[in-house]
């Protein structure tokens, strides 16, 4: 009984502390409710405002998942209407692209990537709406560029890239709806590199494997100075040990690249401010050799491009921005051609070999179109494209140069490229009233032996692979160019260091050389800056004072080759002009792109102005391009022939005449070098045709009379041999730079 009543007590006891601690909490709970004005407001009032924030926020879900819906039914509509493509090659009539043109085939291939194309315009024109559909304030706009999908079984998965957030103080929605957070789309950086209103980007090529206990940029830091650098990182910074590779018992040399974290920390001291991932070596140690490496470098504040930790889908990649102090935005975009698979190189571990395309950023050209408008849509200035590519040892590129371009009229400012090992040229394009810049590959930064020994990979340091550059550039807001600089470096203890003035010259040759086939190549002056092309310049001898040339109100085409091809919205030359006559104007072959008739109009008139005599113009392309009789190319609009440059009786004149055999003495060599130097200082000469005897003949007056070294060796890489052109040259002009479908 005693313990019964002990036990009522205790439990009125507990009543009472339990009715404390509640009317302690209600007291608490009002004072939370107090704003910092010392303003209430009622339970109802909280309650009510609480429920608000969740109804706006479950609209804005709802109607980010309805707009999928939709837009998956328009896109389904509007693909079929389409043929399957977002986009051809082939042309297309009435809005509907060719299958099939030309012998080229352009049949539905990646239906996910058109797919995407179009549902993305569809998409986003319904979250454009969301803000008027709801009555909201402007800081409730959608994100917009901040989703990717992906294909389970040909169903299409909403990925958000980040959490939604809302700004201001009504909605903050995670991502708890269907859209799932994964991979985030932009690196923020804030750089100290300008302190002016341009900003001095600096570019190294190809970082491999050379492990030391010093900073192997310790040589050329003071060319990082006060810059943002970017390098290619050609290499996993990892602890994750190497395999033996044995094939018949021997063991097999496979060329895997890791550096250990202590070369995360010697590129921040270098002031190394963002890396491309997206190279061939990127899955050498497999999908945990990219993740060490961002974690690595995330750890030391180095921005990246090209991979990410996770991906939904293959050839994803991040959106990297950086700013610098001075406000200018610097965006970059980062692609590799491929990622090698040593899956046939012997038995191996497959989990640091295995297939990491999935996080590595793939090269598409529709891709590289979104990613360059949507870094602009971020709030880049000035793009930077880089592009990961060519095969090694390779002096020249080889397929890449259209794409290269292609990256220059998707709206980049600047195409690095690299994958060779070696330096190759450097191609200018004026692009919107901006000189925009290609440089095709830096060559290597490191190269050396790997972490383990030299058995795993050892690289070579010699010859070409000794010689690199890097390349500088100060820019400002608006991407006007103030300045260029190349910087010859030698590698041959496989850090890199300034190249000595004997060695710097050497490197420089090879960039004039390798820059020569380009429309607008490098050229040095003395300082070593870039400032103008190795063609299209006015030489000294040229006088081009007063020559116009005509505006169309409209663009021409190339489309195809020389020899397979055909012309659209053509311009024409004149009958008859001061400076050139169209010798049979009645066969309605004076049609060319605008490019090939400004040429003709400013080397006519360069000529006329020297020698006093009119250039004889025959045939240009027909009005549509396409085969032309008595000729094997002139299809595409890039053709035109004209006569040889006569001296009879103390007369100059311009005439389809044969001048070989003892007409040859009558070839005047001092007036058709004025033509060939006129020909060069006035268009993109890509070809000029011409029997081998007058290219002699030409040969031996130059080497006599002209002054300027740099203009002979250019004509006579141009003059080619071709035995049917005793009486005329040919001449042909490159593609147009933003003629995507013009072929050289």
């Amino acid at each position: 009984m005693k313990n019964q009543i002990k036990n009522k007590k205790a439990g009125h006891e507990f009543m009472i502390i339990l009715l404390g601690v509640v009317i302690f909490s209600m007291i608490m709970l009002m004072l939370i409710i107090v704003d910092l004005e010392g303003k209430t407001r009622t339970m109802g009032e909280a309650a009510t405002e609480v429920m608000k924030t969740a109804q706006e926020g479950d609209n804005l879900v709802n109607y980010v998942d309805v707009s999928a819906k939709h837009a998956v039914r328009d896109t389904e509509y509007n693909l079929a209407l389409k043929g399957g493509i977002a986009s051809t090659e082939c042309g297309e009539f009435n809005g509907v692209p060719y299958w099939y043109v030309d012998g080229k085939l352009c049949l539905p291939k990646n239906y996910k990537t058109d797919f995407k194309t179009m549902f993305n315009t569809q998409f986003y024109k319904y979250l454009e709406g969301f803000d008027s559909y709801f009555n909201l304030d402007e800081h409730f706009n959608i994100p917009q560029n901040f989703y990717e999908y992906k294909f389970i079984d040909n169903n299409i998965i909403g990925v958000a890239k980040d959490e939604i957030a809302i700004e201001g103080d009504k909605v903050d929605v995670p991502t708890y709806f269907s859209f799932e957070s994964q991979i985030k789309q932009e690196q923020a950086t804030t750089m100290t590199v300008s302190s002016g209103e341009t900003i001095k980007l600096v570019f190294g090529g190809d970082a491999t494997t050379l492990d030391q206990t010093t900073n192997p940029f310790s040589n050329i830091l003071q060319e990082f100075q006060n810059a943002l650098v970017f390098i290619n990182l050609e290499t996993l910074i990892t602890e994750l040990p190497y395999q033996q590779y044995m094939i018949d018992g021997k063991l097999k040399e496979i060329y895997h690249f890791r550096v250990l974290p202590k070369h995360a920390d010697y590129m921040k001291q270098s002031n190394i401010a963002v890396v491309t991932l997206a190279n061939n070596h990127a899955g050498d140690f497999g999908k945990q050799g990219v993740q060490d490496t961002i974690s690595y470098l995330e750890q030391n504040n180095i921005a990246y491009c090209g991979a990410t930790k996770t991906s939904s889908e293959p050839g994803q990649n991040t959106q990297t921005i950086v700013t610098a102090d001075n406000g200018i935005k610097v965006g970059f975009v980062c692609y590799t051609e491929y990622v090698n698979s040593h899956s046939k190189q012997g038995s191996h571990d497959k989990q640091y070999c295995g297939n990491v395309n999935e996080l590595v950023n793939i090269f598409g050209q529709n891709k590289l179109q979104q990613d360059i408008t949507s870094a602009r849509q971020a709030g880049a200035d000035i793009v930077i494209a880089s592009l990961h590519w060519g095969t090694s040892s390779d002096d020249t590129p080889q397929d890449h140069i259209s794409g290269s371009r292609a990256a220059i009229n998707a709206g980049a400012d600047l195409v690095i490229g690299h994958g060779p090992h070696r330096v190759q040229g450097i191609e200018f394009i004026e692009k919107n009233s901006k000189q925009k810049v290609i440089v095709y590959s830096l060559g290597n930064l490191l190269s050396g032996k790997g972490i383990e020994n030299s058995q795993i990979s050892k690289l070579n340091t010699g010859g070409e692979a000794r010689k690199a550059l890097l390349f500088s550039i100060d820019i400002d807001k608006q991407a006007n160019v103030h300045g260029y600089k190349v910087t010859p470096l030698d590698l041959g203890a496989g850090a890199p260091k300034i190249a000595s003035e004997e060695f710097k010259q050497e490197i420089i040759k090879n960039v004039i050389d390798r820059s020569s086939n380009y429309p607008n190549g490098y050229k040095q002056d003395q300082a070593n800056l870039i400032t103008q092309s190795t063609i299209d310049v006015a030489y000294p001898a040229i006088d081009d004072s007063g020559c116009q040339i005509s505006q169309f109100p409209f663009n021409s085409e190339s489309v195809g080759h020389t020899s397979n091809g055909m012309l659209k919205n053509p311009a024409t030359i004149k009958k008859e002009t001061t400076h050139y006559y169209s010798h049979k104007h009645s066969r309605n072959r004076f049609y060319g792109t605008i490019e090939l008739v400004n040429m003709i109009e400013k080397a006519g008139c360069i000529t006329a102005k020297a020698i006093g005599a009119r250039i004889d113009i025959h045939d240009l392309s027909d009005k549509e391009g396409g085969k032309l009789s008595g000729h094997a190319s002139h299809q595409s609009g890039r053709d035109v022939d004209m006569g040889l440059y006569f001296n009879k009786n103390n007369k100059v004149y311009n005439d389809f005449e044969d001048a070989t055999g003892s007409k040859i003495k009558y070839f005047d060599a001092n007036a058709n070098w004025i033509l060939i130097k006129a020909l060069l200082a006035s268009g993109n000469i890509k070809a000029i045709y011409l029997d081998q005897q007058l290219i002699n003949k030409l040969k031996e007056y130059a080497q006599q009379s002209e002054p300027d070294q740099t203009i002979i060796k250019k004509a006579f890489s141009k003059l080619k041999h071709w035995k049917s052109h005793k009486d005329h040259y040919h001449v042909r002009i490159y593609c147009p730079i933003d003629d995507n479908q013009c072929k050289e």
